[in-house]
Formats: structure tokens, C-alpha cells, sequence
């Protein structure tokens, strides 16, 4: 399965859920119904988890026990908001 296929794949039941936490008609965007429903695209959230998980495991490497704490620090280090952005204009349409 390719990249589009999957991002796809991903997209459409998370817009069909985020449309109902919304309360929105069909024809609401994906971007405009997750920033309604207040939920970032799963593809972010799985981003940052994959982060935090490749982080602790390095840290698990090195001998080293991280703490609840640390691994909130790692998950906030990025900026979520400019990467909910590039995420909006590369799935959108109109924005291309």
C-alpha cells in the first residue's frame, strides 16, 4: 500500500468522526472539522508518538530509565502547531 493510498485511508474515518463531534454536514472539510471537533490529525498524533517511543528507546540504550516527565518535555519539543499547518495545506485542496 502506498503512501497516498494509507494517508487516505487514515483520513476518511477520522473526518466522518471528527464531522459528528462537530456536528458538521458532509461537505465540511477534513482540516475544518478536526480544528472544530479540537482533535490534531491522527498522522500527528502518531508522529509524536513514534518520536517519543524512538527517543525512549535510545535513552533505554544508553542504561538510562526516563521518567514520565522527560518524555512530556520530548512530545511538546516539537512544534505541533507549524506541523498541523503543513499537514492542513498538503491535505487540502484548495491550498496546493
Amino acid at each position: 500500500m502506498n503512501d497516498i493510498s494509507l494517508s487516505y485511508s487514515v483520513l476518511k474515518p477520522q473526518r466522518a468522526i471528527a464531522q459528528r463531534v462537530a456536528r458538521a454536514y458532509r461537505t465540511v472539510g477534513f482540516a475544518a472539522a478536526c480544528a472544530l471537533a479540537g482533535t490534531p490529525p491522527w498522522e500527528l498524533e502518531a508522529w509524536v508518538l513514534t518520536r517519543v517511543y524512538d527517543w525512549t528507546a535510545e535513552q533505554r540504550a544508553l542504561n538510562r530509565s526516563p521518567g514520565p516527565r522527560e518524555r512530556e518535555n520530548v512530545r511538546e519539543e516539537d512544534n505541533f502547531v507549524s506541523r498541523t499547518l503543513e499537514f492542513t495545506v498538503r491535505t487540502t485542496p484548495s491550498l496546493r
